[in-house]
Order: C-alpha cells, then structure tokens, then sequence
C-alpha cells in the first residue's frame, strides 16, 4: 500500500476533523465525512492520478442530508457508511440508508435505501458529484489556485466531469456511471446533480450502484471495483485475503 500524500509533515488542510473517514488503496484515496458525504470547501474528495476527481459527492432523500448512525471499516480501501433520514420530523425515522464504498484505480458505491415504515413512501434521491481537477499537494496545502469551472455533460448512465483547463490536469476527464440511469439529470439546477424516483412500500428497498472512472490521455483507467462484478473478487480484497492468510497466528489459553 503506498504511502498517502496527507502524511508528509506539513500542515494540512482541513479534513473533515476527528470525524472524517479515510479509505485508501495504492495511489487512490478518499476523505469524507461519517455519513459519507464529501463537502466542497475543504480538503475531503476523492483523488487519483495525484488530482481530486470527486470534490463533492453529496446524498439527499427528499431534500434531507443523510443522518450519520456508524460507519464500519472492510479493509483501508472500503467502508459501509449506515445513516437515517426523518421524512416526518418525528422521534423515529423510516428511512434507513446503506452506503458500500470502495475505492482503488477510483470508486464504486453500492446504495441501499430501505423503508422501515408501515406505509407506502415515495422519495426523490438526488446524488450531487462535482470535481475540481486540482492537484493533491496545492489542497492539501490549501494552496488556491484560480481555475476554470469545470464542465459537466449528460451521459446515458450519469455524467461525464472535465476540467476546464485542461493543460492544468492529468486527468481529461472523470464519469460517473449509474445503474439503474438516474431519471433526472440536472436535478435542481445543478449540472451534476443526477435524481430518481423511489417508490418503497413498507419493508422494501431500492438499490444502486454507482461507478467513478477517469480517462488520462488515449486510457480510461478501470476502477478495481466494477458495478456487476462481485467484490470478493477484485484484486485488492484478494490481495488482503491473501495478506491475512499467510500472517502469523498465536493462540494461548492464558
């Protein structure tokens, strides 16, 4: 695993504080908050090829921030983020949502929401994603560096994200693919806004699984983790098998 670019001895910028959820693999890494969201305006993203490819990546049900309850680490490249939203302002809220994240050559979410309630809901689940394009060392830094509003375009299944300096970045281009397609994108105004219409009966859930990818150059980099693909068997999770099975074992009875 190598060694992550916010460990060399300067100040950093501002994380997130003591609250902030690191998952890395290799030269790929991602900062957010505990209920998964990834704010502008400070040093959260997620950065690969030594640039912040996602510098907001934020979740709504029905206008409502997701609630953070616990975040479980699998690994240092993958955690499941579990959160709530009240529709209804009452003490308990229906709404349960399950975030899987792994990153590695860029990032796969898999998104769960489950209605507890004991009536039929219908939700509007927005995802937000925008990106930056800057360098790793000028955030951590909190060096700012003027640069030109990054462009951003429908795709059949999300958005494509492109920088628009482009002699500034190594990266041409970031994609976020969805699956089930969003059924709106553009939601609210916002460019990068994708939104579907969930309708949950009581004790359903919907799903989704979202993709993060990048091209540099003539090569669109395959994330580790592919949205269809079974996680057990993308090259990271074997490699920490592997890991932990040829690790050292002691057992005493004291």
């Amino acid at each position: 695993m190598s060694e992550s670019p916010w460990t060399f001895g300067t100040e950093s910028a501002r994380t997130g504080g003591s609250d902030a959820v690191t998952l890395i693999e290799g030269p790929t890494f991602a900062l957010s908050g505990r209920s998964g969201d990834i704010h502008t305006g400070g040093a959260a993203g997620l950065y690969l090829l030594d640039t912040r490819v996602l510098s907001r990546w934020t979740l709504t049900v029905d206008g409502h921030p997701v609630d953070a309850l616990s975040v479980t680490h699998d690994g240092p490249f993958g955690a499941t983020f579990v959160g709530r939203v009240n529709l209804d302002g009452g003490a308990d809220a229906s709404i349960v949502v399950m975030q899987r994240r792994y990153v590695g050559r860029g990032l796969r979410e898999d998104l769960e929401i489950r209605n507890h309630g004991s009536a039929r809901t219908e939700v509007p689940v927005v995802l937000t994603a925008e990106a930056d394009f800057r360098h790793v060392f000028d955030v951590k830094a909190g060096h700012f560096v003027e640069i030109e509003p990054s462009i951003t375009r429908a795709t059949p299944n999300g958005i494509a994200i492109e920088p628009g300096d482009t002699t500034r970045s190594p990266v041409d281009r970031c994609e976020v693919a969805t699956f089930p397609a969003p059924d709106v994108t553009g939601a609210n105004g916002s460019a990068g806004s994708l939104e579907w219409r969930v309708d949950l009966g009581a004790g359903e859930t919907w799903s989704c699984c979202m993709e993060v990818s990048v091209a540099a150059g003539d090569e669109h980099v395959e994330p580790s983790y592919r949205c269809g693909a079974e996680v057990h068997h993308a090259i990271p999770v074997a490699r920490l098998r592997n890991w932990r099975h040829s690790a050292s074992r002691i057992s005493t009875d004291d």
